[in-house]
Formats: C-alpha cells, structure tokens, sequence
C-alpha cells in the first residue's frame, strides 16, 4: 500500500493504471506493468523510454541487456546487502499498449533526460575514481606475463574483484 500510494502521490498514476508488480531492490523500485498486447521493439522502446523519462527513473535501465534485479535475491551495491522484495500492487489482469500512453513523452523529452542523466552518471563516476585514487584505492594496472589485467585493492589489501590471470 505504502508503495502505490507514493507511486499515486509522486507521479500522479490513477489507481486503474498501477503496475501489476514491484521490485523493491533496496536501491529503488522497479515497476512492471503486463500488457494484453504484443507489440513490436520500437514501441515496447518508446513506451520504456516514456516512463523512465516521465518517473525520473535510472536510464540505465533501459537497455534490454540490463538485468532485471530477480525477486528475493541480495542487492549488494551498499555496504549492506539488502534483499529484494516482489510485490503485488493491483490485480488487473493486463492493460492495453494505448493505456500506458499516460506516461508518453517527446523524442527530445526523451533524449534530454537521457543526455543530462548520462552527464550525471559520468560526474559521479569521475568524482569516486578521484577520490578513490586519493585514498590509494583507484583500480590500478597489473602486469602479469599473460595479459595486463586490472586489480582493485579495497583496505589496501590484495583482494581482487576483477578479472587477473592468477586467479
């Protein structure tokens, strides 16, 4: 209840267009609205786009190779793992392709959320590997006599989170 009623409050969703189902992964939610129709890619895109636009959500979830976080396991991007949680949040059986143009936005809506959102994704990025590299802790190349691998030392110590030809 307490997830409908934010996606109600914050975004203006009426009750008859909810999300069958929500992932809540700890980090986020991920919503998932079941359609009657089939439709082709171009418009499951438009439609995906639309939403992540209009919801402010992560653009990096948009792409289809992007894994969709399963229910119940362990999101361990925080320092706490946090185990996700699946939950019905109405029972309409499917909703129509035409009813989800609720959330339709414009190709430049789209794109311009998308660019500042990539924008944001690349500053923040830049700024951990900054401060990482301050503390000693930035990946930092290693030579092995297969291949140059990367090595990410956390504590400085020798734990090793990314591929290395010794392992």
């Amino acid at each position: 209840n307490e997830i409908a009623e934010y996606l109600k409050d914050t975004y203006k969703i009426p009750d008859k267009l909810l999300p069958q189902l929500c992932v809540a992964s700890g980090g986020g939610i991920h919503c998932v609205w079941l359609t009657e129709d089939i439709f082709d890619s171009a418009i499951r895109d438009k439609i995906t786009q639309s939403m992540i636009t209009y919801m402010c959500g992560d653009h990096a979830a948009f792409p289809k190779s992007h894994p969709f976080r399963v229910p119940h396991s362990f999101n361990c991007k925080r320092e706490t793992p946090t185990k996700s949680k699946l939950m019905k949040l109405c029972d309409n059986c499917r909703y129509n392709v035409s009813d989800l143009n609720f959330f339709n936005k414009t190709e430049e809506e789209i794109d311009q959320y998308f660019l500042q959102e990539k924008a944001k994704t690349t500053a923040k990025r830049l700024e951990t590997l900054a401060k990482n590299k301050e503390k000693g802790s930035a990946p930092s190349k290693v030579k092995s006599e297969e291949k140059t691998t990367y090595k990410r030392c956390r504590d400085n110590s020798d734990y090793d989170v990314g591929p290395n030809a010794n392992v």
